[in-house]
């Protein structure tokens, strides 16, 4: 009698391989109980469960059922661990993969709410957007109102500033990143966590997306993916980019066969409506618009119908699905709108991110000209879009990481702009198909891989002159004292140009600018050619540098836009600093 087992051969008699050895061989072992890589990957998953055990223990002693909920994921841990290793077959693997994507967006939600109530907020955005949902839900006009106090109220520790010397203290984005919020406020208060709620709801929402458009063979590696703690760390924190992930995800999605009357699902048509939404929500989504309009108008010409008809379509009907929920604010007050949805575009802001002009601050580099990082960027992005066309056969897959390259020389580079784009491409590269590509004629590709090519270095030669041109002024600090609630600092600057520059001063800590420094003395403007002595203190609104803490002040101006950093400094035991 002979069986057959996971094509091994099993028989009555003794096989010839096991007579010669105790143990079977290690092909029977692999072919009998190998793990595949979704197993790994359920196993990995269940594993990540035990460290968000440990993450429940810790706050334990602010959140109640903390100690509750460890115990409930220790010993979710190791039932998906189990799961992993001993369920066999695809529609039992299929059924644990359910189970796992529902416990895995439950731990999610709870973890952002929970974890994350009465610690207050981690971001200035979170708190406007909720603050001006409440300020909507009493009839006032959000766009134009100052939410300074909003900081105060939701625990956030520092603002966007500005190299003028301002903290951003009023609305920045399209009317969607207020009307999401409006729910929350309404059922919880306004005064509660009800942004987090509903920035968990849309993580969840993304992630259920993710899962249906994934397919059967990736979705193992979704509930990894929403659980790991670098995106939750950016949600729980108070970055709002859940918003409009589930539409970029819908946006995306088989975006290529937009208007192809051989396609029956809503792909045909719902692509550009999905990203105008996306796009009333942040500017982020912005930068996928040419390259969604370019790409379906080249999917088109390769269907032997009208690029520019194709193109034109999708652009209006994206700019429709951004007019429509921005209607009433642009008539309530038009001039507000405008200058809230444009204020990341028209204001110097004060560099952070993960991009070349940290190097400003870090290593003394350049800073005499920082608006060239935003012309390298945009000249990069447009490059990239010029090489997308040029190589599309190949890009077409990787087209959302493409304006990114462009926002990575922007001297605003955070880390959420591309820690969220990892289920965006995602979604793109499981869901768009080969379409049989038309080489361009040997005059267009000449002309293409010209354009791009002159297009990026002219951007790298700007990222250069951003780093080697220094500003004309010199700061030295003389003496300064840490307290538990100011910092006071003397210092000595000179403008060594040709023009007089207005300066303000600002404290950073960890290579981020975290509070404007008050001057007690010394010029607000300082002439050309001349030098003079300040003071400027820094009070407890924002943690102050501790014994031994590095830390740095930061001199900015515009016109044009300077950033000059001291080296680090620290605070001696007496509180003294130094150099």
């Amino acid at each position: 009698m002979s069986v057959s087992h996971r094509g091994v051969s099993v028989s009555g008699r003794a096989d010839a391989s096991l007579t010669s050895s105790a143990q079977p061989s290690t092909e029977t072992v692999r072919a009998t109980f190998g793990l595949d890589l979704r197993q790994v990957v359920r196993l990995l998953t269940g594993a990540l469960w035990m460290y968000w055990a440990q993450a429940w223990i810790n706050v334990s002693g602010v959140v109640p059922l903390g100690a509750a909920l460890a115990a409930i994921s220790a010993a979710g841990s190791l039932c998906i661990m189990g799961a992993a290793i001993m369920v066999r077959g695809r529609e039992a693997e299929a059924r644990v993969d359910r189970f796992i994507l529902v416990a895995c967006l439950g731990q999610v939600a709870l973890q952002i709410v929970v974890q994350s109530s009465g610690h207050g907020y981690g971001s200035d955005e979170l708190a406007f957007n909720q603050t001006a949902a409440s300020l909507l839900l009493h009839g006032t006009n959000p766009y134009g109102a100052s939410f300074a106090y909003s900081l105060r109220q939701f625990g956030v520790g520092w603002g966007t500033l500005t190299l003028s010397g301002q903290m951003v203290s009023s609305m920045s984005y399209p009317a969607l990143s207020v009307l999401f919020y409006v729910p929350a406020s309404l059922l919880l208060g306004a005064g509660t966590d009800g942004g987090l709620v509903t920035d968990a709801l849309f993580w969840v929402i993304g992630g259920v997306l993710l899962w249906r458009m994934a397919g059967p063979a990736l979705r193992p590696y979704v509930p990894l993916l929403l659980m790991l703690p670098i995106p939750l760390i950016f949600v729980a924190g108070g970055a709002t980019d859940p918003l409009y992930l589930p539409f970029v995800l819908i946006a995306v999605w088989r975006w290529d066969r937009f208007g192809d009357p051989d396609e029956s699902s809503p792909a045909r048509w719902i692509g550009p409506i999905a990203l105008g939404i996306a796009c009333c929500v942040k500017q982020t989504p912005w930068l996928l618009v040419p390259f969604l309009v370019t790409g379906v108008a080249i999917e088109s010409q390769l269907r032997g119908r009208s690029w520019f008809a194709a193109g034109t379509r999708y652009a209006l009907l994206c700019g429709a699905a951004f007019l429509v929920p921005n209607l009433a604010f642009i008539a309530w007050n038009p001039g507000a709108w405008l200058t809230a949805v444009l204020l990341p575009l028209r204001s110097a802001l004060v560099p952070l991110g993960i991009g070349p002009a940290e190097l400003v601050s870090a290593y003394g580099l350049g800073g005499g000209d920082m608006g060239l990082f935003g012309f390298a960027g945009a000249l990069l992005t447009l490059a990239t879009l010029v090489i997308f066309v040029r190589k599309y056969e190949r890009l077409k897959l990787l087209f959302p990481l493409l304006p990114l390259c462009g926002v990575l020389f922007e001297s605003r580079s955070l880390e959420s702009y591309f820690i969220f784009l990892i289920p965006i491409l995602l979604v793109t590269a499981t869901s768009v198909t080969a379409t049989p590509w038309k080489a361009w004629g040997r005059r267009t590709a000449l002309g293409l891989t010209a354009g791009g090519g002159a297009l990026a270095a002219v951007s790298v030669v700007l990222l250069l002159g951003a780093l080697i041109d220094r500003p004309p002024l010199t700061m030295t600090v003389q003496h300064g004292h840490v307290s538990s609630s100011l910092l006071v600092t003397d210092m000595t600057v000179a403008n060594t140009g040709t023009e007089p520059v207005d300066v303000h001063f600002l404290l950073a800590l960890d290579g981020t600018a975290e509070q404007l420094m008050r001057v007690t003395a010394g010029p607000a403007v300082l002439s050309a050619g001349a030098h003079a002595s300040y003071t400027v203190e820094a009070t407890g609104q924002t943690p102050l540098p501790s014994a031994g803490y590095p830390f740095q002040i930061e001199l900015t101006s515009t016109d044009p836009d300077i950033l000059l950093a001291t080296p680090q400094l620290t605070v001696g035991v007496g509180g003294g600093i130094a150099g």
